[in-house]
């Protein structure tokens, strides 16, 4: 999953880091 390309377009990015962990 990249989260951080997905980081960017999400704007709750909490929610992306606990999907990422």
């Amino acid at each position: 999953m990249k989260s951080s390309s997905f980081n960017v377009c999400s704007p709750n990015k909490a929610f992306t880091e606990r999907l990422s962990n």
